[in-house]
């Protein structure tokens, strides 16, 4: 929380420098621990509105950190629960105005996360609909002041979603459009 600032790394783990001090806290995934990091490749950090970190993990899922309690739960794909995330190669978490969780993967597209009912809600890419995400590998979430969730992938453009139909507008290169996106 105030006062540090938080760093993921790509194989060592979380490093948070608290800037009272001048020197580095690192948490790092340790077997025998069940509390520790899920991994140490950490992709994407996020504070919550209670002052909770979440971390998007590659290969760990997603972790929440209580800086109170200095531990991590981790929230995992789990083939027999439909409830899950869908991969652990997680790449960006983003947490919305009603505090529901977005989370990007690598492989698996969208995850919305309603943590009061405990409900995750997949969005997959599915390149024959067009109001679909066509790309799985998200980059980033955002939302712009508008309120609209605006979704990067690598490799499938720009992606803007549609809360009350469900459905992504999506914005790619076309070549023969100098005003359309750069680069998907």
């Amino acid at each position: 929380p105030g006062g540090a600032l938080w760093m993921g790394t790509f194989g060592g783990g979380l490093s948070v420098l608290d800037s009272d001090r001048e020197n580095f806290r690192t948490f790092r995934r340790d077997l025998a621990t069940p509390t520790s990091l899920s991994n140490d490749l950490v992709a994407d950090i996020m504070m919550d509105r209670s002052g909770l970190i979440w971390l998007a993990t590659q290969g760990g899922g997603v972790n929440l950190f209580s800086p109170q309690q200095q531990a991590f739960t981790s929230y995992q794909h789990n083939p027999e629960d439909s409830d899950s995330l869908l991969s652990n190669n997680v790449t960006s978490v983003y947490e919305d105005e009603q505090g529901i969780l977005w989370i990007g993967t690598q492989d698996q597209g969208l995850t919305r996360f309603d943590r009061t009912r405990g409900q995750m809600t997949h969005y997959l890419s599915e390149p024959d609909n067009p109001q679909s995400l066509s790309f799985p590998f998200v980059t980033a979430i955002h939302k712009n002041r508008a309120g609209g969730l605006w979704v990067a992938t690598r490799g499938g453009g720009l992606h803007q979603f549609d809360s009350t139909s469900d459905e992504f507008t999506n914005f790619r290169h076309d070549p023969a459009d100098p005003l359309s996106i750069s680069h998907n």
